[in-house]
């Protein structure tokens, strides 16, 4: 019988990288049947991932507070054995699952303490240092009471490991590197330049500066440009990661699987 796994966002897009094609694309090729709960536009199965689509709320406010009920009761339907969560709100879904006798895993995609503190639409040198001194103490019961921990960057390991010294055995590292087979797939005449930028090219800001000091960067055809000038993927193959990335993700939930049985 498949070990059924149930990753959850309120917030990125169902073909999101990292979530759908690195990690969600990996499990399923590995053998185990996978969902993703995410904003879409209807149910369907991409790739032997299982898309369950999820309600967008165009208030922030509304998606932090009705988010993580909304995320339980899509879940708690699935009957998963783990469940994967993408979103800080939605850690409040998993104390809620915990609670339910769930496993549950948070991937941390960012330094969110930090990154909350740069938010724009936080007012105030008050809110920029409340938000994030609260979300440090969910986070802390978070990493104390989930099955996993999952570290986007390596550059993370000092914070957390050495504020959580005692959890350290709950933290794996599913870093973001880029796909090689879009790297491999360039002919050699072409990668003289010695460069390559992997992820989003806003074409303005320091994304924009960056590409000017580099000198003269040429853009893969196999990428297109949205409305709103951001680079992205014209076909998910090209965001494929290698066998090193699925193998991670197996040996994470195979040895979490072991300390169940």
């Amino acid at each position: 019988m498949k070990i059924t796994i149930c990753h959850m966002t309120s917030v990125h897009h169902v073909s999101d990288p990292r979530i759908f094609l690195k990690e969600c694309g990996s499990l399923a090729r590995a053998g185990f049947d996978v969902y993703l709960v995410a904003p879409h536009n209807r149910a369907e199965t991409i790739r032997d991932v299982h898309i369950v689509p999820f309600r967008t709320f165009k208030s922030r406010l509304l998606r932090i507070m009705l988010s993580p009920f909304a995320m339980l009761a899509k879940g708690l339907k699935l009957n998963a054995e783990i469940y994967h969560l993408h979103d800080p709100e939605l850690q409040i879904t998993g104390f809620l699952l915990k609670l339910l006798g769930r496993r549950v895993v948070f991937d941390s995609h960012e330094m969110v303490h930090m990154d909350l503190g740069d938010k724009y639409y936080l007012k105030g040198g008050f809110l920029k240092k409340l938000i994030p001194a609260v979300y440090r103490r969910i986070e802390a019961l978070a990493i104390r009471f989930f099955d996993g921990f999952v570290l986007a960057e390596d550059g993370y390991k000092d914070y957390f490991f050495s504020k959580y010294r005692r959890y350290e055995h709950k933290f794996e590292f599913l870093r973001n590197y880029p796909a090689l087979r879009l790297i491999d797939s360039i002919p050699p005449a072409k990668k003289e330049a010695g460069r390559i930028a992997a992820g989003n090219c806003p074409g303005t800001g320091e994304s924009k500066n960056w590409c000017r000091r580099q000198g003269s960067l040429k853009v893969s055809s196999r990428c297109g440009s949205s409305a709103n000038g951001r680079m992205r993927p014209s076909g998910a193959s090209v965001w494929r990661s290698r066998a090193g990335v699925m193998s991670s993700i197996w040996a994470f939930f195979l040895r979490m699987m072991s300390t169940a049985i």
